[in-house]
């Protein structure tokens, strides 16, 4: 135990040639370092803020949409179902996603135009309501924009 408990110097000379001694920690100390290391690796924290207040559920995060999200066929179904449709040919899936997406982009510029026009950053109903009505598509919801 004896050698465990003696300090370990290094000696070794730097670019100016004076000699810099080195103290290292004794072999214990170093044990305890590695230990708690381990110990604190081993702790999976459970959520956001690990050690502030009762716990609870953990703060709530946004979801990555990085990733690109397609509407699927099965999507692409229920509307056709829901406008009449009975049966679909495998090639107008693709044709109804490239429709689709321009139309949701023709709308969304033009409801962001709208809402940079009037200096907000939040986007409201009444924006979306005209940017439709400026591509010709009239929406009544139940109430007069007015």
């Amino acid at each position: 135990m004896e050698v465990l408990n003696k300090e370990v110097n290094e000696v070794s000379k730097d670019q100016s040639g004076s000699v810099v001694v080195h103290q290292k920690h004794s072999a214990i100390e170093r044990m305890k370092a590695i230990k708690t290391i381990k110990a604190i690796k081993a702790i999976k924290p459970v959520g956001v803020g690990v050690g502030i207040g009762k716990g609870g559920k953990g703060k709530m995060r946004h979801k990555n949409f990085t990733k690109e999200r397609k509407i699927t066929d099965a999507a692409i179904r229920r509307l056709a179902r829901r406008g009449g449709v009975k049966r679909i040919s495998s090639p107008i899936y693709d044709l109804t996603r490239d429709v689709l997406k321009e139309f949701l982009q023709k709308i969304i510029s033009d409801t962001i135009v709208y809402t940079t026009y009037a200096k907000r950053k939040t986007v409201t109903s009444l924006d979306v309501i005209s940017a439709l009505k400026r591509n010709g598509k009239k929406l009544y919801i139940g109430f007069d924009p007015k």
